[in-house]
């Protein structure tokens, strides 16, 4: 585990980062961030890139109107994968539009992303959503790496059960 390190995107917005390598760091490092556990958690999963910005549009009341408040209510801090599309984007624009001050924590592949101080992604990496608070970089460079960690983040921070809403997931 690394040391913390603050993210500084070119809106001026910050964010607490930390890179891990095994799960047992969980713990250290989450603390490391200043979330407080045990935690009420909910985790956003679902659509990155595959949403259409209609699609978006029609989804957007769900989380300026359901998700952001409940999660506020309830003092929940928000586990999603982190990059600047899809839900993800939803949860931070949000959290920005409603001025929330529950943690939003980004869950990514370091080999996955461009970090906003660092060179400017490729067509294979994705920014990060810049109106999340915190990020726990990971092991991986393929999508689809850090799914495991978004449920061993969430975990430790519930200390158990967490919520998980699945935003244009497969149909059965």
């Amino acid at each position: 585990m690394k040391e913390t390190f603050k993210l500084t995107f070119p809106n001026g917005l910050t964010a607490h980062a930390i890179r891990v390598n095994h799960v047992a760091e969980l713990s250290a490092a989450l603390g490391e961030l200043g979330l407080c556990r045990p935690c009420s958690t909910l985790v956003l999963v679902g659509g990155a890139g595959g949403l259409s910005e209609a699609e978006l549009d029609r989804l957007r009341p769900l989380f300026i109107e359901v998700l952001t408040p409940l999660a506020a209510t309830l003092g929940a801090a928000v586990v999603d994968g982190g990059t600047d599309a899809g839900v993800m984007r939803l949860m931070g624009e949000a959290r920005a539009e409603t001025n929330a001050t529950f943690a939003l924590v980004g869950v990514v592949a370091i080999g996955t992303i461009a970090l906003p101080d660092a060179q400017p992604p490729t067509l294979d990496t994705a920014l990060l959503e810049p109106h999340h608070t915190h990020f726990v970089l990971t092991p991986g460079s393929q999508w689809g790496d850090e799914s495991p960690w978004l449920s061993h983040v969430a975990g430790t921070l519930a200390q158990g059960a967490s919520v998980t809403v699945l935003v244009n997931g497969p149909a059965c």
